[in-house]
């Protein structure tokens, strides 16, 4: 994701699917410098709820960040495209749903 927030195309990215991580990229550092046309692509988070690698707590910082720097959850389009989902009872692995749920934002 901190890929994603420097950078500096001319078109928006396709989009940008974060499983089981969180943004290392301070935005409120760098507030200025990111491109408001990022808001124009479409980014997935998904992580569990017991993961002690990236706990859930941390991840939530990431999707409240970006909620706030680049999205506003009041535009019509905001669920499919910034989606943060959180699957209970699992720890840090890739699991069948999420497989299935990515697929689905995919397609």
């Amino acid at each position: 994701m901190a890929t994603f927030l420097r950078y500096r195309g001319k078109s928006p990215l396709g989009g940008v699917i974060c499983l089981l991580g969180m943004n290392v990229y301070d935005t409120k550092k760098v507030n200025t410098r990111i491109h408001p046309d990022l808001s124009k692509t479409p980014i997935f988070l998904y992580n569990n709820q017991y993961d002690r690698t990236m706990p859930t707590e941390a991840a939530y910082v990431s999707y409240n960040d970006l909620n706030h720097t680049l999205y506003d959850e009041k535009q019509t389009y905001w669920e499919n495209w910034f989606h943060w989902e959180i699957e209970r009872d699992v720890g840090h692995e890739i699991t069948p749903k999420m497989m299935d749920v990515t697929t689905r934002w995919i397609t």
